[in-house]
């Protein structure tokens, strides 16, 4: 009979060795999870915020294309005009000299903050409606649009860590 109890003694201790190790196995990924929480929202939010990037780089790409096309244009006949001074010529050229140049300058105008190095020089020698042109563009595309693209990241982010079952869990442990 003690034999009998000893068996059945080691066959009940083997799931209740189980049982303990699942446990710790749980309770050790649900620390490593707690450890990657940020890192599992920030993939999460840039896989659901993918569609709003996609139509934000092109709504730029659209706006960026079509005030460089009109600046390369406009300033066409200031580049060939020989009265024009020559240094302010070739360095108008070389920023708006042709529809690719011109979109490159508004692509770095727009996102490195250096607008006033692009603009001041072509109000101040070539025409004060160039002014008028960037108060609009600085306005709507620079302070305007690229905060809405970010109010936008920020909802979509604060939405997938609202509907995100994980991250509640992990908040609630």
């Amino acid at each position: 009979i003690a034999q009998l109890l000893e068996i059945a003694g080691s066959a009940l201790a083997l799931p209740r060795l189980l049982r303990i190790l699942k446990f710790f196995q749980i309770w050790r990924t649900v620390r490593v999870m707690s450890l990657f929480k940020q890192l599992r929202v920030l993939v999460m939010a840039f896989i659901a915020s993918t569609g709003a990037l996609i139509w934000s780089m092109v709504m730029l790409l659209i706006v960026m294309v079509i005030s460089g096309l009109f600046m390369c244009i406009s300033l066409n006949s200031f580049i060939l005009d020989a009265s024009n001074d020559i240094e302010m010529r070739v360095w108008v050229n070389s920023r708006y000299g042709s529809a690719a140049k011109s979109f490159y300058t508004l692509f770095e105008l727009t996102n490195s903050g250096g607008w006033p190095n692009y603009s001041r020089p072509l109000v101040e020698e070539v025409s004060a409606f160039y002014g008028v042109f960037f108060c609009f563009y600085v306005t709507i595309v620079i302070f305007a649009f690229i905060r809405i693209i970010g109010a936008l990241f920020l909802k979509e982010t604060l939405a997938v860590t609202a509907n995100d079952a994980v991250f509640a869990v992990q908040q609630q442990l």
